[in-house]
């Protein structure tokens, strides 16, 4: 039987979640004590803004604000393109590995055969950034721009849905877009998801796609699910959180962009919820539509990996 670790990133490092295995009581979840990673690019973990899972390395993503970085299954923390140490915010270059650089990255994304992808803002430009790994090598390049007014809610979800093979952005205001050949971040794809279409969302924060193909999303401080089949849109969790105003909550690096939350689908049904304002990390057993059990103190400013932000071992 596997067993499935989840990682929370915060000011400490990387702290996984003990007794999270499944058949555990989620009440008995506690925040361990950081991983002792190694690697040249190990300081910089404590500075994730997003993480995930990448099976196909087996290595857990970490996105900083202008770099991507690999922790393998020994605990090495690896560049895979990007300067981490870059203090530059205004530009982004494609190219080879370290030769590349990011704006500030907002999410990250694993999808097929170690093809990674970054949501990239750079002056009120938002670009999806491909990066194609091969062995230690990498390169980086912009294959999707969106242009956002000063002001104006840009969007900052992405995910990757290993079943439909489809990168979905989520959007300020009005539903996922869907990409296969294209990103398209203001309406599903032609005769996909009808019913995402008349769906009103709030405010899409973050996006995961799970072992079966749904896609919840963090909508304000509700939690939805749309499903693989037809697209159709049900409530999940209300009420995750209360925040004070409902504006951003800002952090401190670079450019002004905000994390308002984070959820990852993990294996064995559970969903993740990190809650910014409370700065606890939330366990949701779907299987058996129950509330959420267990609550624990995360690092602060602490992040939890969208699109399945998980270790699997043997």
């Amino acid at each position: 039987m596997s067993v499935v670790q989840i990682l929370v990133f915060g000011a400490f490092g990387a702290c996984p979640l003990g007794g999270a295995d499944n058949g555990i009581d989620l009440a008995d979840v506690v925040l361990a004590p950081p991983l002792a990673l190694t690697g040249a690019a190990a300081g910089y973990v404590k500075d994730a803004c997003d993480a995930t899972y990448d099976p196909h390395s087996d290595s857990v993503i970490v996105a900083v604000p202008r770099a991507l970085l690999a922790i393998s299954s020994t605990g090495d923390v690896s560049i895979i393109a990007g300067d981490p140490a870059n203090p530059e915010t205004g530009f982004h270059n494609d190219g080879a590995g370290e030769d590349a650089s990011f704006g500030c990255i907002i999410s990250v994304a694993a999808g097929r055969s170690g093809m990674l992808y970054a949501l990239d803002l750079t002056q009120h430009v938002l670009a999806v950034r491909q990066v194609q790994r091969c062995g230690d090598s990498s390169y980086v390049t912009s294959i999707y721009p969106f242009e956002f007014c000063e002001g104006a809610r840009m969007p900052h979800a992405l995910s990757y849905n290993r079943q439909t093979d489809a990168l979905l952005l989520g959007t300020s205001t009005f539903t996922a877009g869907r990409w296969l050949q294209r990103v398209l971040p203001v309406r599903p794809a032609m005769g996909a998801w009808p019913h995402s279409r008349v769906a009103p969302f709030t405010r899409v924060q973050s996006l995961a796609a799970d072992d079966k193909g749904g896609v919840y999303l963090l909508d304000g401080d509700n939690v939805r699910v749309m499903a693989a089949a037809d697209g159709r849109i049900s409530p999940v969790a209300t009420d995750v959180w209360r925040y004070r105003n409902a504006d951003w909550q800002r952090i401190s690096w670079g450019d002004d962009h905000v994390v308002m939350g984070s959820v990852a689908a993990l294996p064995g049904g559970l969903l993740a919820l990190w809650v910014p304002e409370e700065d606890t990390v939330k366990l949701l057993q779907l299987r058996q539509q129950a509330e959420v059990l267990g609550d624990d103190e995360a690092a602060s400013g602490s992040s939890i990996g969208s699109g399945g932000g998980s270790r699997r071992r043997p």
